[in-house]
């Protein structure tokens, strides 16, 4: 696969991970035990993918 192919699924679930933390603003979270669990998922998971991203383009990224 090439490089810039996967930099694209990356930034495409980068936006999907960012989404999600804007969404938990509303997120009812009555069905959910802990609600911690599911911010520091997308927390995690947008800092794993924010460290891929860095290495795959050889460039530091802004971070909001």
């Amino acid at each position: 696969m090439k490089r810039s192919k996967i930099i694209q699924q990356l930034e495409s679930e980068m936006v999907a991970a960012e989404a999600a933390l804007a969404d938990a603003a509303d997120t009812d979270y009555s069905n959910i035990q802990n609600p911690a669990f599911y911010d520091g998922y997308w927390v995690g998971r947008e800092f794993g993918l924010r460290q891929a991203l860095t290495l795959l383009t050889g460039k530091e990224l802004d971070h909001e």
